[in-house]
């Protein structure tokens, strides 16, 4: 299949600048039986443990199976595991029978997958049965009436229902014997077609499907594993989902031979004692994760010298987060940036300085341009916010079966980010806030992500989010939901003389504060500001009729 917003012209451009390269990882894999053969590849909290060869070879017999039950080219497989090490697995054996796939979370019920293998006209579905008290197969087994294209079901471990497929036993037979592993090359998936479909995440309606070309993966690869100086030597952790924030698990590892650990369920414990089993050097999770391990005092029980570099992304990650962690932990933090609908965008270097590496996104992989354009669509200058704009050979391939939103999105060439953002004069982007976030309090302008940066240093927050509200005077005010830290109290006068220390604007303080238990999180564990957005609406609405009855 080929992506719907690339042209023959930015293929060749992109092919002869040497962003994108010929390259598979259904090739790397079958280097890497051969150089790396007796190295471990893989190994999950499910008992695997893999080597590159014995990957390599259950990659082959799931691509012969799916070829043998009727797949066809550029059919689509939809796979809802949790972190196991049969992701990574199907995800090449598709590559190779010239099948796309989708991997989705393992949070998702019943509307949003019937809705994505409808939308896929998905031939194949892959699940475990059941999973942390969720049944898995009896979820698509209640909607197979309505999906005429879905064929078959496939279940991972060791109890499958009696109408699945099980995967265990397609790995345990040599279809290597039977069929030729050469003939799917003709069908295998071009490093200029689409390898994958991505699914957007939000907090309204249902979610988009995106098309990923695998040479957005084997472009961007090498300059995050640059930036952090990745080798074969190195252990990734996948702690939070591959289909998510860890793909790059799935993208990096391939090109060095370097071993990845899976983790089924985030636990900060848990986490810990696998770094120190596995000597994971480079974990890959989202902020929310990393300020969970950076408050949990038994981190002290546990041998964590192998960890190197935290890779982080999937939401802003707090600057106070990041001290804490590299205090602690002894490891560098390291943060990127991107989007499901536009595509892997820019990264921050393990060089780079320590505010950059701090409150930036670092810069633009190679070939990327980011514009920041003002409300006329005008570039702005150094340290001046506008809203970004991307391009480039890592960006992703439009909608699927939607070409209207394909051209609506990106139109003028550039994808919205619908960030704002300013530039230093090097070139490294900070990200102020999302401009449907930004809060405009009689006329100035306040950006959330700078005043919850403020807010989050103080030594008795744990967690910060600011949204507006409705004033009759000023347009809108801020208020600022807080977390605090177990055992601590903190006042409204407290956080006012907080900002008043920081010498900032006096229209950067909120004025209001509401304290609460936890922040509310939506999917791979991002902050959802849709709620506390309408708990700070429904809380004035209801002072305001308060106040009219007492009149």
């Amino acid at each position: 299949m080929r992506p719907t917003r690339f042209t023959d012209e930015m293929i060749t451009e992109y092919t002869k600048e040497g962003y994108w390269k010929e390259v598979t990882y259904a090739d790397l894999y079958e280097r890497n039986a051969k150089e790396y053969g007796d190295k471990i590849a893989l190994v999950d909290d499910s008992g695997h443990r893999l080597t590159w060869a014995q990957a390599n070879r259950a990659i082959d017999r799931l691509a012969l199976k799916l070829v043998e039950l009727g797949f066809e080219k550029d059919d689509i497989l939809v796979i809802q595991l949790p972190n196991r090490v049969e992701v990574v697995l199907l995800l090449a054996a598709c590559e190779k029978a010239g099948i796309i796939s989708s991997t989705v979370v393992r949070t998702l019920r019943h509307k949003e997958i019937e809705y994505l293998l409808k939308i896929t006209e998905a031939k194949g579905f892959v699940s475990v049965w059941k999973f942390r008290d969720f049944d898995y197969y009896e979820m698509v087994q209640s909607m197979r009436s309505d999906l005429p294209e879905l064929k078959y079901v496939f279940t991972c471990g060791d109890e499958v229902p009696e109408q699945a497929i099980s995967i265990d036993e397609i790995l345990s037979e040599p279809l290597e014997e039977k069929h030729s592993v050469e003939e799917m090359k003709k069908r295998q998936i071009r490093f200029d077609e689409v390898g994958w479909l991505g699914l957007t995440t939000g907090t309204t309606g249902f979610p988009k499907v995106t098309q990923t070309p695998m040479a957005l993966a084997t472009s961007v690869a090498p300059s995050h594993m640059s930036k952090i100086k990745m080798t074969g030597d190195d252990v990734v952790g996948a702690l939070c989902p591959v289909s998510g924030a860890a793909r790059g698990l799935l993208r990096f590892n391939p090109f060095v031979g370097a071993k990845g650990v899976l983790m089924e369920h985030f636990d900060a414990e848990k986490a810990f004692k696998l770094i120190e089993d596995e000597k994971i050097s480079i974990p890959m999770m989202v902020p929310a994760q990393l300020a969970i391990m950076s408050q949990n005092p038994n981190y002290t029980k546990y041998d964590l010298s192998s960890l190197r570099v935290f890779q982080v992304s999937g939401a802003p990650l707090p600057p106070h987060v990041a001290d804490d962690v590299e205090t602690k932990f002894n490891c560098m933090v390291v943060n990127h940036y991107g989007g499901m609908d536009a595509g892997s965008i820019a990264s921050v270097d393990a060089d780079d300085p320590i505010e950059v590496r701090r409150f930036s996104v670092g810069k633009p992989h190679p070939g990327n341009e980011v514009k920041l354009l003002d409300d006329d669509g005008k570039e702005v200058g150094v340290g001046e916010i506008g809203t970004v704009y991307f391009r480039g050979p890592t960006s992703v391939g439009g909608y699927l079966k939607d070409p209207a939103m394909t051209n609506e999105a990106w139109k003028t060439g550039y994808f919205c980010m619908g960030d704002l953002a300013k530039k230093d004069a090097e070139g490294n982007v900070y990200i102020v806030g999302r401009k449907k976030d930004c809060i405009i309090r009689g006329g100035y302008n306040i950006y959330p992500t700078e005043v919850e940066s403020i807010l989050t240093t103080h030594p008795k927050v744990a967690a910060a989010a600011l949204v507006g509200y409705p004033d009759t005077i000023m347009g809108e005010k801020a208020c600022a939901y807080v977390v605090v830290k177990n055992g601590e109290t903190f006042s409204f006068d407290e956080m006012v003389a907080f900002f008043k220390t920081k010498q900032v604007s006096a229209n950067k303080t909120p004025e209001r504060m509401e304290i609460i238990d936890k922040m509310p999180l939506v999917s791979d564990m991002k902050l959802d500001k849709k709620v506390l957005k309408e708990d700070i609406l429904n809380k004035v609405n209801a002072e305001e009729k308060a106040s009219n009855i007492k009149s």
